[in-house]
């Protein structure tokens, strides 16, 4: 990137918006899903009306062989129509047969979405759906065939059967990896503008560790006063202070385990400080108990685990934010780096749809939509941000002016988000319809 000017934060934000607007129209006038999803009922009804034609048996052997011929030339023709539909959409017998003899489902069970899509829940269903039936299929093709099914029949089964199934496990392993990496990304955003009004922020990465540091700690805390208890039941704080400290440990466990990915603002502070409370109250309790058995060896122990537990309420992992911004922070390219990138993968987005042509047939342009998935930078604005939040953590004197840029990029990566998870979204849905 040069050092020119591309424009003011407010007029890059105008402009992405703008575009995210177009982006959203452009895909709807696409309608990614239409003409599959109308083509799938057609065939269904079509098979319906033919799985019902029978010959009539009150009629002469001779009409009734007539009829059977009528029956199956029926049956041809509506498999003919069939075969061309197939091929109008952009499927080929013969790439399915020539590129895509291959056929391996291993790894597309271990990609998974990492993340729930309301938009379309069932899509993966259909997708393993029809990896069951091709499964069925091939050895059906490998067997004696029936009278009325030639070789040339059984290679377009499995040849349109391989296309399809081959193009669906691609469009699939690129709209998992890409899906999941824009939810990484709505992860970012999402607890930036969380955190976007706090007064303290710290990184999760640290904000985890102190929460697992304390649980290491507080878990020998409760060991010790639970055989204190049983010890000296006699001695009256002793059960009160391991019920305390249990509560305790199991707040912070819970805290822990709802733990931000990236970011811990005030809500977390807060929660964090009514542990540290509690842990405050139990602290009061073991030094009455210590005081209570002074002289006996056990009060070393006491007094030992007091001290862990001052150590742990001495330590605030948080820091204040102020807005002050440097201009000569290395930070800063990276940031205005990412704004840029935004702004290029949304154009990117826009144009490539735009490429789109009807005369190119659904398969084609479907393919182009997915495929193109990889020129959005959604990869390298992923790696800039958590680059941004690893600063969060290992540079403690530049965190205010991280956040407050983060903060910037956040609402230039809004309209980006929205644009690349509606395209998703379309994709999906067209996807699933394809699948079924």
């Amino acid at each position: 990137m040069s050092n020119e000017v591309i424009g003011t934060y407010p007029s890059l934000a105008a402009r992405a918006h703008q575009i995210s607007i177009k982006v959203g129209k452009t895909v709807i006038a696409l309608d990614l899903s239409s003409e599959i999803s109308d083509l799938t009922p057609k065939i269904l009804s079509e098979m319906e009306k033919l799985q019902k034609l029978n010959v009539n048996s009150s009629k002469s052997k001779e009409e009734q062989k007539k009829q059977a011929g009528f029956i199956q030339q029926m049956k041809r023709r509506a498999l003919n129509d069939l075969f061309k539909s197939l091929q109008n959409l952009g499927l080929s017998y013969r790439h399915g047969l020539v590129n895509c003899a291959d056929m391996s489902n291993k790894e597309e069970f271990l990609q998974l979405l990492e993340h729930k899509v309301d938009a379309c829940q069932d899509w993966d269903k259909y997708f393993l759906r029809c990896w069951a039936r091709f499964r069925q299929l091939v050895p059906l093709l490998d067997k004696q065939l029936p009278d009325d099914v030639s070789p040339m029949l059984a290679e377009r089964f499995q040849g349109f059967s391989q296309h399809s199934l081959d193009s669906l496990t691609n469009w699939r392993r690129m709209i998992v990896r890409f899906s999941n990496l824009l939810h990484r990304l709505e992860t970012m955003l999402s607890e930036i503008q969380t955190v976007e009004n706090s007064t303290k922020v710290i990184s999760a990465v640290v904000f985890r560790s102190t929460l697992e540091n304390t649980m290491v700690t507080l878990s020998t805390v409760v060991l010790v006063l639970e055989n204190f208890s049983q010890d000296f039941p006699e001695v009256e704080q002793s059960s009160e202070s391991f019920r305390l400290a249990k509560s305790v440990l199991e707040e912070v466990s819970a805290l822990h385990g709802s733990a931000p990915r990236y970011l811990a603002g005030d809500t977390h502070l807060r929660k964090y400080e009514s542990a540290m409370a509690d842990l405050k109250k139990t602290s009061d309790k073991i030094r009455s108990c210590a005081a209570a058995v002074a002289g006996h060896p056990v009060s070393e122990r006491l007094y030992a685990i007091l001290g862990k537990t001052q150590r742990l309420l001495d330590f605030d992992p948080f820091m204040e934010v102020n807005s002050e911004v440097k201009k000569d922070s290395p930070l800063r390219e990276v940031c205005e780096t990412s704004i840029f990138r935004t702004l290029l993968g949304m154009q990117g987005m826009l144009k490539n749809l735009k490429l789109l042509k009807d005369d190119d047939g659904w398969l084609s342009n479907f393919s182009a939509v997915v495929e193109n998935f990889s020129k959005y930078k959604c990869v390298n604005l992923v790696q800039s941000l958590e680059k941004s939040f690893t600063v969060l953590e290992l540079v403690p004197e530049v965190r205010c002016l991280t956040l407050t840029m983060l903060i910037d990029v956040a609402g230039i990566l809004e309209p980006y988000r929205a644009s690349f998870r509606t395209i998703l979204n379309h994709s999906m849905l067209a996807f699933r319809e394809f699948s079924k």
